[in-house]
């Protein structure tokens, strides 16, 4: 038996209800008490950070730590792939002149996009024809469109609801810049959007998350930011937006990134040779007892 784990078992301790959904207190806990029974009884398990790995040692110290595997999201890179800006726009009819910094995901508060919508009015400030496009559905759409509208941003913002999956990298690519604003208490997670900003070659700006999204310190791709600091992630999208050849650049790295340790093929890989030792191992321990 394989298990996987996408998030962190013990996320609901600790995230807020607004971002984790409506939980009671007893869901909560048997969500928690079955990540553990199902980690104990499996024979490999797969989690999507190396600090989710230890969490879980942390709190089942009983467990066989060999039999956790760090196995990130990573990205389709066949179907999350740099595309023509202008043909992009064309077809979802965005303005080929404006600046469009994109949001995509589920909207939940550990996302931050009110952070990124504290932060517009600055970044206006310098690209006065720029727009911020909010793509998803969720729970905080109604209250971040109020806030919008509360700061006279209406035309500077574009929720779209909810996309066609296959549609994702048509409204990356039309994107001058994506973000990922998470909030300081976002959690453990993989950084799925990252990864698919990045396979698209785009350039990104996202909060600095210890766990999460930390991988990108060094690479070339992502700026970091302070979470929850509006000033930081202005000047940060202004930076990028106003050095066209950085810009470029960061998205060459990201997409080579993304190609070379997170595409999605590599990693299924890694869960045929984890699924192909345990098979061995079986078949060995058949051979000893059978004499």
């Amino acid at each position: 038996m394989i298990y996987e784990v996408n998030d962190d078992p013990y996320a609901y301790a600790t995230r807020n209800a607004q971002s984790t959904g409506i939980l009671t207190r007893l869901e909560r806990w048997l969500a928690i008490r079955t990540d553990e029974m199902i980690l104990s009884w499996c024979d490999a398990a797969f989690v999507i950070t190396r600090e989710i790995k230890h969490r879980i040692i942390q709190h089942l110290p009983q467990i066989n730590p060999t039999k956790l595997h760090v196995l990130p999201s990573g990205a389709n890179t066949e179907m999350c792939r740099p595309m023509d800006q202008g043909h992009c726009r064309s077809m979802l009819q965005l303005d080929h002149v404006r600046k469009y910094i994109g949001f995509i995901g589920t909207l939940l508060g550990h996302q931050g996009v009110n952070t990124l919508i504290d932060a517009a009015p600055s970044i206006l400030e310098t690209f006065p024809d720029a727009c911020f496009v909010v793509i998803g559905e969720g729970p905080m759409k109604h209250p971040w469109r109020k806030q919008v509208e509360e700061r006279s941003l209406q035309d500077c913002f574009l929720f779209t609801g909810q996309i066609d999956y296959e549609q994702t990298p048509l409204w990356i690519n039309a994107m001058d810049i994506c973000a990922a604003p998470f909030l300081a208490d976002a959690g453990l997670s993989s950084p799925v959007k990252i990864f698919d900003y990045m396979a698209c070659g785009r350039p990104v700006v996202a909060s600095r998350i210890p766990g999460t999204t930390d991988i990108f310190e060094d690479s070339g791709a992502v700026r970091l930011v302070k979470p929850e600091h509006k000033d930081a992630l202005a000047a940060a999208i202004v930076d990028v937006l106003a050095n066209v050849e950085m810009a470029h650049e960061m998205g060459l790295k990201g997409r080579r990134l993304v190609e070379t340790q997170y595409d999605r093929k590599l990693l299924a890989k890694k869960i045929e040779e984890v699924a192909y030792a345990l098979e061995e191992a079986k078949e060995k321990l058949s051979r000893l007892e059978s004499g």
